[in-house]
């Protein structure tokens, strides 16, 4: 963040998001901001089950954001909830009203309708803006650490353009390869099998297991154009397995190169997997019954025998 920043230009936001999701379960989200009418200078969004953070003023705020990482260890669902939110926020201008009218009313009911949307959690926001002072913003640069998800701390955006122009001159360089899209998580529907399935306590790394891809997901509408009367259901390899403090299991998988699927099951319901028969027809096609296996050996003893002996007596009568 700039040293010289003037007293008022930029403003603190924070805001505090009490949510339940599908099933009704607590979901607790933070969210600190430092912008003005048109940056957004720090940004960091934290979901956890920790509802004291309601109350917590934004100074001791900001260590706790902080020392949410690394996201190792950490319930990919929520992850993946932090990560929307905080693209929301960066890329939207919620957060730079405020700073501009001052009307929190309108960022609240716009991150209620956002977590409602796009996270599948029932919401309500309240948020707090301040007047940023320079020793407020000498205080964000040296305790705030990484910001956010992506760990940019929400500074000018020139650089990360041109970083992207360098990536794209070296992706053509390379050839007319797709750029990558290892930053993509899709939302899936679980496939049950209440007889023949799997709880998701008993599944394994490296699993096959079905599941339904959204309709409005962009690798959906790319397999319905190139697979006749496409379902949207799809087979995944589990990469993860995650119970979080809620009791919910919530599974990674692998869809594609460089796109995860996540998928949350609750309670003892078994999840649909694909039986491993690939190769069972080529082993039973090449397996010979074991009684004739036997049959076969001692028959070809009994020959030998028989010509040793034959041998012999041959021998003792000449």
């Amino acid at each position: 963040m700039d040293a010289d920043l003037g007293t008022g230009v930029f403003m603190i936001v924070k805001g505090y998001i009490d949510a339940r999701d599908e099933r009704g379960r607590p979901l607790y989200g933070s969210v600190l901001g430092v912008v003005s009418r048109r940056e957004v200078k720090y940004l960091n969004v934290m979901f956890s089950g920790d509802e004291s953070l309601k109350t917590v003023e934004w100074r001791d705020l900001l260590p706790a954001l902080r020392d949410k990482h690394p996201k190792s260890g950490r319930d990919p669902g929520i992850l993946h909830n932090e990560g929307v939110l905080f693209d929301y926020l960066r890329n939207e201008t919620v957060l730079n009203a405020v700073a501009k009218n001052r009307n929190i009313k309108q960022a609240e009911q716009a991150i209620s309708r956002y977590c409602a949307e796009s996270l599948h959690l029932k919401a309500v926001s309240l948020m707090e803006c301040f007047d940023a002072t320079e020793e407020d913003i000498g205080f964000f640069e040296t305790e705030g650490g990484p910001a956010g998800p992506s760990s940019t701390g929400g500074g000018p955006e020139e650089p990360a353009e041109e970083t992207a122009e360098s990536e794209s001159a070296q992706d053509a360089e390379q050839g007319d390869e797709t750029p990558s899209a290892e930053n993509i998580v899709i939302r899936c529907e679980p496939i049950l099998d209440p007889v023949n399935g799997i709880a998701a306590n008993e599944l394994k790394m490296g699993e096959a297991v079905l599941a339904r891809l959204p309709r409005d997901s962009a690798l959906f509408g790319l397999l319905s154009n190139n697979i006749a009367n496409f379902d949207g259901i799809i087979t995944s390899t589990v990469t993860g397995i995650f119970l979080n403090e809620f009791g919910t299991s919530n599974i990674s998988l692998s869809l594609s190169d460089g796109v995860t699927g996540l998928m949350k099951l609750s309670g003892r319901v078994k999840l649909k997997i694909v039986p491993k028969q690939q190769d069972e027809p080529k082993k039973n096609t090449a397996r010979v019954p074991v009684k004739f296996l036997y049959g076969f050996w001692f028959g070809m003893a009994a020959v030998i025998i028989f010509i040793l002996a034959t041998a012999v007596v041959s021998y003792i009568l000449r």
